[in-house]
């Protein structure tokens, strides 16, 4: 993972973050105030990484969270299976959702934005799924507590 931090106005993008975005994404510049939003799971262990709010720098805006409200409801999923279909963070961290975390940013900053890019579920030769990716996300390198208040933490439905 690159050192590189959000404020940083020449944030590079690095390969392995690339290939989680559909195309090529767009640098953004994040305003104080701001509210960035993120799905996490309470579940522990296994392997599982992720799960800590600064353990990943993939984060989404408040439209996405309204696009997978909207998918739920439409397919009658859960918000959680309607999130992790359309946001392309790496497998390697958590695999469901139970927990909505919404933040607002202290000072202003920058990020990498862009749709989702499909991702393979399960590499196994049994189970091949893909996933549709496609919704707006954002990939904000090293947010620490200072930069960030809580508005909202708890159940995503």
């Amino acid at each position: 993972m690159s050192t590189s931090t959000w404020t940083d106005p020449n944030l590079p993008l690095p390969p392995d973050i690339a290939e989680c975005f559909q195309g090529v994404p767009r640098r953004i510049h994040l305003e104080e105030d701001t509210k960035i939003y993120r799905m996490r799971t309470n579940r522990q262990g296994d392997g599982v990484v992720g799960s800590n709010i600064w353990e990943s720098a993939w984060w989404f805006p408040a439209s996405t969270y309204d696009r997978i409200v909207s998918r739920a409801e439409t397919s009658g999923k859960s918000v959680t299976v309607a999130a992790r279909s359309g946001l392309a963070v790496p497998r390697r961290f958590n695999t469901d959702y139970d927990t909505l975390v919404i933040m607002r940013l202290q000072r202003s900053g920058f990020a990498w934005a862009g749709p989702a890019a499909p991702q393979k579920w399960s590499e196994t030769v049994k189970v091949r799924v893909q996933l549709s990716g496609g919704f707006e996300q954002w990939w904000i390198p090293g947010l620490e507590q200072i930069d960030l208040k809580y508005v909202y933490f708890g159940g995503p439905d």
